[in-house]
């Protein structure tokens, strides 16, 4: 039953929000542009019957929004009031990390925690990219030597008859890395 032009706070305020209830009298929505620190301070409901056990002048009220992707969300911890936000779910989870660290002394961050792991995970990614680059059968690289010692140990023969083609085959790798690299760097800086 919710109206997407209906909007009762009019951005009157950050402290305010819109919440829908049902009246008495009838059965239609109203809205009701409250302080949402406030109402949300109170306990639960989901049914009207719920409020009623509260006193007679309670309402139960859920918070609105018109594009239906926008929540009110109440993130309740363990040091000082709950916290409220406005958004969409998925923005929460790309925006805010949670977690259950305390750092026993102060003046160490918790931010340790999470960077030292990524610290090691990009040396060990920096790593094996290096040793990937190496044995790339290239001259001055340690992928040359790799590509003589494998050909060498499959066929000795081969490796006496074929020493200039491994020398070609050297060459063109070479060359292919060259122009590799020479178009990564053209397309970063240009």
């Amino acid at each position: 039953n919710q109206t997407s032009n209906y909007d009762c706070c009019q951005n009157l305020s950050q402290k305010n929000y819109c919440f829908l209830y049902h009246s008495k009298q009838n059965d239609s929505q109203n809205g009701a542009c409250m302080e949402a620190r406030s109402v949300t301070n109170h306990p639960r409901c989901l049914l009207q019957s719920d409020c009623q056990r509260q006193g007679s002048d309670v309402a139960c009220v859920y918070p609105f929004s018109s594009d239906n992707i926008t929540r009110l969300i109440r993130i309740v911890h363990s040091q000082g009031p709950a916290i409220l936000f406005v958004g969409s779910i998925d923005e929460i989870y790309r925006t805010i990390s949670i977690q259950s660290y305390k750092a026993k002394y102060s003046f160490i961050s918790t931010i340790f925690i999470t960077d030292i792991p990524l610290f090691f995970q990009y040396v060990a990614a920096f790593s094996f990219a290096l040793a990937f680059f190496n044995a790339v059968p290239c001259y001055a690289l340690d992928g040359q030597y790799i590509l003589l010692a494998f050909i060498e140990h499959l066929s000795p023969s081969l490796y006496r008859r074929r020493h200039k083609n491994l020398v070609y085959s050297l060459i063109f790798c070479t060359t292919l890395l060259i122009v590799n690299i020479s178009l990564a760097f053209a397309r970063y800086f240009l």
